[in-house]
């Protein structure tokens, strides 16, 4: 297991062993890093899934794009932690289920784009700006949003479902069910129809529950300590709190 830099002196071709230190690929289990913005070439492209394991690295001096909306950077990570500062960021993981951790974000609409195939661990998003987003489908056990007053976590335009969600800060949307969630800040957006949320503890902030259909449910029980539990703007014909 080596740790892996890349130079991006060639293209931002992520396939080329030419653009990594050494002018060697990545081996199965390495780490890889991006680290800063000294690489000539740091928009990225390219399938590394074929690789497998990897520890992945992004610093936060690294400014740099990884795909685009039509074709993201693909890998096959054990890892991913992430505060890069580019802006239209688009990460496939692949095959192996792992765990992220998102310390900052460069901002806008696609400052972290999460597609592939892999299931997520642990989403842990502790600062950042602008939106990261899912673009598949997938289970994601835990998810906790600290400390990031900036950063909008939109899990609703592509549902997710998960066990945990925690928040104090921030904007999460989620369209799904999430069984166990706790918010002590920020705003939680509820829509769709999650039909097996079970506890929804608020201590502080805000929580929207404007569901659709006719099955969305809390099945458990809603405790609300202090802050705002609001169904304003629900279009369910039926919703079930217990």
């Amino acid at each position: 297991m080596a740790t892996k830099y890349w130079e991006g002196d060639i293209s931002g071709d992520i396939t080329d062993a030419d653009n990594w230190d050494a002018d060697t690929l990545p081996s199965n289990d390495d780490t890889i890093i991006f680290s800063d913005n000294t690489a000539t070439f740091t928009d990225l492209e390219g399938d590394l899934s074929g690789i497998t394991g990897l520890a992945m690295i992004v610093g936060n001096l690294w400014d740099g794009n990884f795909g685009d909306e039509t074709v993201a950077c693909t890998f096959d990570l054990a890892s991913l932690e992430y505060s890069g500062q580019g802006r239209e960021v688009y990460i496939d993981c692949d095959t192996t289920d792992l765990p992220i951790t998102v310390a900052d974000t460069g901002g806008g609409d696609n400052a972290l784009s999460i597609g592939g195939t892999a299931d997520i661990t642990t989403l842990r998003v502790i600062d950042g700006k602008g939106t990261i987003s899912n673009r598949t489908s997938r289970t994601i056990t835990t998810i906790e949003v600290i400390g990031a007053s900036n950063v909008t976590l939109d899990l609703a335009t592509v549902p997710s479902t998960g066990t945990t969600l925690r928040m104090d800060s921030g904007t999460v949307k989620i369209a799904d069910s999430h069984t166990n969630i706790f918010v002590s800040g920020g705003l939680l957006e509820i829509t769709g129809e999650p039909t097996a949320i079970s506890t929804v503890d608020i201590y502080d902030g805000k929580v929207n529950f404007n569901v659709s259909g006719t099955s969305a449910a809390i099945t458990t029980s809603l405790s609300i300590y202090d802050g705002e539990f609001s169904a304003t703007d629900i279009t369910a014909s039926v919703a079930t709190i217990t």
